[in-house]
């Protein structure tokens, strides 16, 4: 049962050169970010222009591109 799970777990992520992506559902390979960088990328994108007034969907879409 659980190895049965891993395997669908797994066919959601690929290996680009180094770097581990997720596939999305509909759009690009989201690539995913150590805990520093998430952190870093998240702080980028809140203190822009937009600074808090993002909902979480359009920060995550903006963090995306």
């Amino acid at each position: 049962m659980a190895a049965t799970r891993l395997r669908r777990r797994v066919a959601n992520f690929t290996i680009i050169g180094d770097e581990l992506y997720k596939r999305a559902f509909t759009g690009p390979y989201l690539k995913c970010l150590p805990p520093s960088e998430a952190d870093y990328a998240l702080r980028e994108v809140h203190s822009g222009v937009c600074g808090e007034h993002l909902r979480g969907r359009d920060l995550a879409y903006k963090i995306m591109k």
